[in-house]
């Protein structure tokens, strides 16, 4: 396809300078802070620390503190409703939407600075990709970058929030070359939920050429294909048809032929099992291999054991930390912002020429996005390095929280949720169980409306931007809740000090770990009834 030779030739100068500036990769980093000051030092923030006053470093490091969203929050707010320039003094493109660390949600900004430092990234990566599997360049793509914001459009002053598409990353010439050779249209995120898993199989299947998927969680892939299945009539039929009935009563048209006709054999004969069937040509799957994810990317390859798999590198809201170059690993990305590095064992600061093979890191941003030596709480380790780069792979998440599908969920949020429901008595919220996993709340006192309750408390965490996002997919189940029926607090303790000292332990009303259930003696409840059911150590 001649678009693929297009958006590969447009990524070849970004690679090159990728790797013709490695040698010298920390006066890059340098050259990057200094400018990231220089255009902002008449911000509010850049008078506070006297941006003006540094110009190396050192003088940055000594002067501006180590931060995080909580000590931004103020800032970005303002700017956010107001326009006053607190952090950047660049136009705002937009705020894109994400989980904070003590709030439901945060608000991060992006210029045309921010975005090219992604790019910096971005487009290294996806050149090699072009020239490691040249494969993928026969085909479909199917890319999912950033989830849909249905409630939010834009800010009091009228500044979008969310990226309308997967290929918002990207000027105009790539993103209208990428919307080319996607299978599933932009269109179907903008379809009603109960429509989107339909209508992304739709187009998915009729892909029989699709050579590549560019994902995040593997769960979403895995979660999207286990709904096909469910509709598996309803899209044969289409697909012979040409037509497609909608959640609110209206029919989708398409258009019908011979390879519509096709696609519906093919599909009549599925077996179910080996995804390969339905795509011969899918080359490569790219996505989380690291944390939590690792178990979850088993399961997908197991769906396509003709395809090959590459691990992501670590990219959040606020920035893109590393990205995989074939042969080598997960390289820092070093042209796209500032990068230092915490020994949480010793709270010392290092810079990326100074990480030490197998020890493990927190990490600090600074970006075009108006973030200043900001804390992510991601946890890195360094593999290894090349020509002197740091090689790192993602471990987790720092702060307590508990993330499986992305959902971010803080020990902060839970106490204020159970504070909010005046929870009386031991009160612990964990994960539960398998397709689809859910949250349970292990309880001492049980409500007196246990399906109120469990709405209550879905709604709260719905709340948290990405927790609704996963519930959205399927990814996560409906909130569950435990009555313990014996001392909580004993037990508690006693399933904690099984990896670490019991003197040790503080309380969370956030346990991150599956398997809490049988910790205690009691039982589940369903909505409809009350604490007289069997009791039970394990058991759901």
């Amino acid at each position: 396809m001649i678009e693929h030779s297009l958006i590969k030739h447009s990524t070849k100068s970004a690679y090159r300078s990728f790797n013709s500036g490695i040698e010298d990769f920390m006066g890059v980093q340098e050259s990057k802070l200094l400018s990231i000051i220089r255009k902002n030092e008449n911000t509010e923030f850049g008078l506070k620390y006297d941006f003006k006053g540094i110009h190396s470093i050192s003088d940055y490091v000594n002067v501006v503190p180590i931060g995080d969203y909580d000590s931004h929050e103020d800032f970005i707010t303002c700017q956010y409703e107001t326009g006053e320039k607190t952090l950047l003094d660049e136009k705002i493109l937009l705020y894109e939407k994400s989980s904070g660390s003590s709030s439901p949600s945060k608000y991060i900004p992006y210029t045309g600075s921010l975005k090219s430092e992604f790019m910096n990234g971005v487009e290294p990566w996806l050149y090699d990709l072009y020239m490691n599997y040249p494969e993928i360049q026969k085909g479909k793509h199917y890319w999912s970058i950033s989830p849909i914001i249905e409630n939010e459009k834009y800010s009091p002053i009228k500044i979008p929030v969310g990226f309308e598409e997967d290929s918002g990353y990207f000027n105009k010439l790539q993103s209208i070359l990428l919307s080319r050779v996607f299978a599933v249209p932009n269109e179907v995120k903008h379809l009603r939920a109960e429509d989107f898993a339909t209508l992304t199989l739709y187009y998915l299947v009729l892909a029989e050429d699709l050579s590549f998927i560019s994902i995040w969680n593997p769960s979403f892939l895995s979660v999207l294909l286990s709904e096909l299945e469910l509709y598996k009539r309803q899209l044969i039929r289409a697909f012979e048809t040409g037509e497609m009935k909608l959640s609110n009563g209206e029919f989708m048209r398409f258009k019908s032929n011979n390879k519509t006709v096709s696609r519906a054999k093919i599909l009549k004969g599925f077996s179910g099992h080996d995804y390969n069937e339905l795509w011969p040509n899918l080359k490569l799957i790219s996505c989380w291999e690291d944390g939590f994810s690792r178990k979850m990317a088993e399961d997908l390859k197991k769906l396509f054991p003709k395809t090959l798999f590459q691990g992501k590198g670590l990219l959040a809201t606020e920035g893109i930390i590393s990205f995989p170059l074939e042969g080598i690993g997960k390289v820092l990305s070093y042209k796209s912002h500032f990068f230092e590095f915490m020994d949480l064992k010793t709270g010392e600061i290092f810079l990326p020429d100074n990480l030490v093979s197998g020890n493990t890191y927190s990490v600090l941003l600074t970006t075009s996005g108006g973030l200043y030596r900001y804390r992510l709480y991601d946890l890195i380790k360094v593999s290894g390095h090349y020509k002197g780069l740091p090689i790192i792979e993602f471990l987790g998440k720092e702060a307590h929280i508990s993330d499986y599908y992305g959902e971010k969920i803080n020990e902060i949020h839970v106490g204020e949720l159970f504070k909010r429901l005046e929870v009386e008595g031991f009160a612990v919220l964990a994960p539960f169980g398998i397709n689809p996993m859910s949250y349970c709340v292990f309880m001492q006192n049980p409500p007196l409306n246990v399906a109120g309750f469990k709405s209550k408390v879905d709604t709260i965490l719905r709340e948290n931007f990405h927790y609704d996002y996963a519930r959205k997919l399927g990814q996560i189940g409906d909130v569950k809740v435990f009555i313990i029926t014996e001392d909580p607090w004993e037990e508690y303790f006693s399933k904690k000090s099984e990896k670490m000292k019991l003197g040790d332990i503080k309380f969370s009303p956030l346990y991150s770990e599956k398997g809490l259930e049988v910790a205690f003696k009691g039982h589940f409840i369903l909505n409809n009834e009350n604490s007289d059911n069997i009791t039970c150590r394990g058991n759901a």
